[in-house]
Order: C-alpha cells, then structure tokens, then sequence
C-alpha cells in the first residue's frame, strides 16, 4: 500500500468522524430548541458548532467534547489531505 493511500484513508477516517460528531451536534442543538436549517446546514456549521459552544460552556462551565473532536477531526482531516497531495506531488 502505497503512502498517499495511507494519507487518503486517514483523510476518509477523519472524515467520518467529523461528520458523526457534527450530527452529535446537530442533535444536542435540537433537544434544546434551537432552530435548524437543514436545506443551508453546510453553510451554516461553523454557526451551529459555535451556538454548541457557548450552549455548552453556559450549561456546564466548560466547552463540550464534541467541540474538541470536532476541531481536531477537522484539522487532521486537512493534515492528512495535504500530506497525501504533498506525496503525490513529490513523486512526479
């Protein structure tokens, strides 16, 4: 296995867990009536993660884990987008 396979299927892993923990999200919003828009919610995530956020640190006096896996997903999903292209354009 080839090593931007590797880095593609890392990038697929975060991935997935970025979007789970974003549906976390979405439902913990909901059991608090805030209202979502699913036909905008790709334009809308940073909003609905920021609203977890400070919903979470008001209720709990500290930022909620989703927040933290969310973030850090996100940027090794990133990482390892940037690392597989840095491979391939290396190998040319």
């Amino acid at each position: 296995m080839s090593l931007e396979n590797i880095f593609a299927m890392l990038a697929g892993f975060f991935f997935v867990i970025f979007l789970v923990t974003f549906i976390r999200i979405i439902s913990f919003l909901e059991k608090r009536k805030v209202k979502i828009n699913y036909f905008l919610i790709r334009f809308l995530m940073w909003k609905y993660v920021s609203q977890y956020k400070d919903i979470t640190l008001e209720e709990t006096g500290s930022v909620g884990s989703l927040y933290s896996i969310w973030t850090t997903s996100a940027i090794l999903m990133l990482g390892s987008v940037a690392s597989a292209l840095l491979v391939i354009i290396s190998q040319r």
